[in-house]
């Protein structure tokens, strides 16, 4: 998502008017109106109602407001964060480690904001065959790369390494092309009734547990699986062949093969970003492991 168009939006909410919040992003008011255009095409909803006493947001672009002022908090604190790292002024390779699965794109996206300035660095990716399910897995992956894109769903992640956050994300549902329920737009937790589930491997994950526990106290008769991985080909396979309904994130869902994404009602949140190497940051202890 533009960030340029999420500040946009912002200013817009905020002075209730294009031409005024032109004048804080310097732009023209048509050209205010083209990003928010842009935005709301991208999110597929109206952020704004346009009235003949200002412009103000709808129902849905209030949270999005909220969200969208959120995932600019992280850009702007990311950015101060990750300029006080020693790497960065020393080094010229950055290796960085992610799943297979996770679109370059998205990699790019990611980096871009912290690196459009480094053009003597050179940034080399190395794709995993297996997501990062325990913290040994992550600091084996660090014997070979210096950054990680994942999202955090973890236990302790944040507390064990350095983490820079990028954005937010959902829960959302990956659903064989076969099954009932690929071809709907957006199901609730109802609707799973019976069915065989596979979540994320780390129980003590926060966000895990609660849509463990809506999942549940509805008594629906559903089996849960725990992958040990999370976007494994192994795991995949397996919902494939079997008809399993895979939990993911929207962010990191679109290149999942064979699978419909599909919405999930309610909503669950996940942070993701980077995860530096200890060597270029603090010391980690798996003490409590």
């Amino acid at each position: 998502m533009n960030f340029d168009f999420l500040m946009t939006y912002i200013a817009v909410v905020n002075e209730q008017s294009f031409a005024k919040a032109g004048l804080i992003r310097h732009l023209s008011a048509p050209a205010i109106m083209h990003q928010i255009n842009a935005l709301e095409k991208e999110v597929g909803f109206p952020l704004l109602k346009r009235t003949n006493k200002g412009v103000f947001p709808t129902a849905e672009g209030k949270s999005f407001f909220q969200d969208a002022k959120q995932m600019i908090d992280f850009y702007h604190k990311s950015i101060l964060k990750i300029k006080h790292q020693d790497f960065l002024t020393t080094c010229r390779s950055i290796r960085i480690g992610t799943s297979p699965l996770v679109p370059f794109s998205r990699i790019n996206n990611n980096l871009s904001p912290f690196f459009r300035h480094r053009t003597d660095i050179s940034v080399s990716v190395e794709f995993f065959d297996r997501d990062f399910v325990t913290m040994k897995d992550i600091l084996h992956a660090f014997e070979t790369v210096d950054l990680l894109i994942l999202p955090f769903i973890h236990q302790d992640i944040e507390t064990k390494f350095t983490c820079i956050p990028v954005g937010t994300t959902d829960i959302c549902l990956k659903i064989p092309f076969a099954h009932e329920l690929s071809q709907r737009s957006e199901i609730s937790i109802r609707d799973l009734k019976n069915q065989t589930i596979m979540t994320f491997p780390d129980e003590s994950v926060p966000v895990r547990q609660q849509f463990h526990h809506d999942l549940l106290k509805l008594n629906q008769g559903n089996t849960l699986i725990q992958p040990s991985s999370i976007h494994g080909y192994d795991a995949i396979n397996e919902c494939l062949k079997n008809q399993i309904i895979m939990v993911s994130l929207t962010e990191f869902a679109e290149h999942i093969p064979f699978m419909n994404t599909v919405k999930l009602s309610e909503k669950y949140t996940v942070s993701y970003g980077i995860v530096l190497s200890p060597s270029i940051s603090k010391p980690v202890s798996l003490k409590d492991e």
